[in-house]
């Protein structure tokens, strides 16, 4: 069904391109060499580990166009994390390029070696029904395998398309692993249903490798904002002039110095925010370009198809303004984690998706996240939401990054700490630039000049969990 409906968009610009930095195919060769690769595949889960993201594209296309469940990897995160996707999602062939071609691989055997489809007796409807497997960042804790269907998909593409204002004239930079819902669904498949020419870079985290793809008549590209303000500090050493005219932030908080450095850098483009989860398949809300300049720490409204609510913690919705968690209802959530009731039932309980992300909402609807649910610090009785130290202490120039935790020692009282990157910075001017922006209850007692902060493929600060030790 989805395929069908991908396949029918892309045959409207069948001369359109999707290449990376050695090959280059139209939209009616991409179809062929899905279909082809449909042909390879027999009912299963089907782990896909590519060395090329749009190779990782056509593995996708071709397990829609078959019919079965896609599990997207990212030899970006590194061996010990694929393995322990494949461990989670217990996959019955493995699609890779190695040789430069997709080649599939069994991963499971029968003991007269034919191959093993591990549907049956352990698997349920949800299961049967699911699309995709794609798994959380992991962040802070083991990954989980959302299970999407074609129908969420749909959904959410729909919802996707009423906003984005892409053109079928558009050339869209992918710089992020597929293995993201929001790569896979808010860039990839989108752009095929717009007939939008798409651009593979492996480069995400070199800006300056960025910036040289940008200048190549680059319409439209999408990023984190960390990404994004790297960005900025080097797009003018590269070309005095862009083709860009649509930017989209996702996967963080935008703050205030990162929307000046971002708007500073590209003048002229019009830029928006947008927020989602893997469950969601993936996205919930967007804040129109319009409103950025005026509202950049939002991620906007939630869109069409969704019910979105804050709650407190007995699930009762809190008033504008109050910050509680973002639940979500509708036809693009998830059926459920893989083989995993308990979290399924808790992370769906009462017919919602409790998103797990501290937020609040104000008068006019729109929706500022303040930070995950297991990140939320309490110090001395007091809810203390990191993003907010962060932002404070990214708002000094000489502040590059920061990254603000509960750390504990020995059976000691949380207490918050920082790791910095900061420019020619003592840990006295640490300290007294906090007491200079931050109110008393969010002064840190532990501080940390570091030289980078560990990132994941996406770019998201990987966090260390509430109450525990410092390493």
């Amino acid at each position: 069904m989805l395929w069908e409906y991908l396949k029918q968009h892309m045959l409207l610009h069948p001369d359109h391109r999707i290449e990376d930095e050695t090959t280059c195919m139209t939209f009616s060769e991409t179809i062929r060499k899905a279909e082809k690769t449909a042909s390879l595949l027999t009912p299963g889960r089907y782990a896909i580990r590519c060395r090329s993201e749009m190779n990782t594209g056509i593995a996708v296309l071709g397990c829609l166009a078959k019919g079965v469940t896609a599990v997207p990897l990212s030899a970006r995160y590194g061996e010990l994390h694929c393995e322990r996707i494949l461990q989670l999602t217990e996959p019955d062939f493995l699609l890779t390029d190695d040789d430069g071609d997709l080649q599939v691989h069994p991963l499971k055997t029968f003991a007269d070696g034919s191959s093993a489809y591990s549907a049956g007796a352990n698997s349920d409807a949800a299961e049967e029904q699911c699309a995709l497997i794609l798994c959380t960042s992991g962040t802070t804790g083991i990954p989980k395998g959302a299970m999407i269907t074609e129908e969420n998909l749909l959904a959410n593409l729909a919802d996707i398309d009423a906003y984005f204002d892409l053109r079928c004239s558009d050339r869209i930079l992918i710089a992020r692993p597929l293995y993201h819902c929001a790569v896979l669904t808010g860039e990839f498949l989108i752009s095929l249903l717009r007939g939008v020419n798409i651009r593979f870079c492996n480069a995400a985290f070199e800006p300056m490798q960025l910036a040289a793809q940008l200048a190549k008549e680059i319409t439209v590209f999408c990023g984190t904002p960390t990404l994004l303000t790297h960005l900025a500090r080097v797009a003018g050493r590269v070309s005095a002039s862009y083709c860009l005219r649509l930017i989209v932030s996702s996967g963080e908080c935008m703050t205030a110095k990162a929307a000046a450095q971002i708007r500073k850098a590209f003048p002229a483009v019009r830029i928006m925010n947008v927020y989602g989860l893997t469950e969601a398949s993936p996205r919930v809300a967007y804040l129109p370009p319009e409103l950025f300049d005026c509202h950049a720490e939002s991620v906007g409204y939630p869109l069409r198809s969704l019910e979105v609510r804050v709650v407190d913690k007995n699930g009762m919705e809190v008033p504008s303004g109050t910050v509680g968690e973002l639940i979500v209802r509708g036809p693009s959530v998830m059926k459920g984690y893989f083989r995993a009731p308990k979290a399924t039932e808790k992370a769906l309980a009462g017919g919602w998706l409790h998103t797990g992300d501290m937020a609040c909402m104000d008068a006019e609807g729109r929706i500022r996240i303040k930070c995950r649910r297991d990140n939320m610090m309490i110090i001395a009785g007091i809810n203390i939401y990191p993003q907010e130290i962060e932002n404070a202490l990214r708002n000094d120039p000489r502040v590059q990054d920061v990254l603000a935790y509960a750390a504990q020692e020995d059976d000691a009282h949380p207490h918050i700490a920082i790791r910095i990157v900061c420019d020619h910075m003592t840990s006295d001017e640490v300290l007294k630039l906090c007491r200079a922006c931050l109110p008393a209850y969010e002064q840190p007692t532990e501080i940390h000049i570091v030289q980078a902060l560990q990132r994941n493929a996406s770019g998201k600060l990987i966090r260390p969990k509430g109450g525990t030790k410092h390493e």
